[in-house]
């Protein structure tokens, strides 16, 4: 048999409510600024790597067609 828990247990005070609500939106903050710096990082390798591509493309051109 499940022990039944008295109503006055399950009734969360209005200090542990906005205690629970302030760690749930720290953790999605940190889990936001997280994917941030992760795209940011995603998008700097890109355009370095697509920078050095274009850049040896055109030595490649000028090696070429001198």
């Amino acid at each position: 048999m499940v022990d039944s828990l008295p109503l006055f247990d399950l009734i969360l005070t209005k200090s542990q409510f906005q205690s629970i609500s302030i760690q749930q939106n720290d953790n999605f903050t940190e889990h936001l600024v997280n994917e941030r710096t992760f795209l940011a990082w995603t998008r700097t390798s890109l355009d370095i790597f697509l920078h050095l591509d274009m850049l040896l493309q055109d030595r490649m051109v000028q090696l070429i067609f001198e």
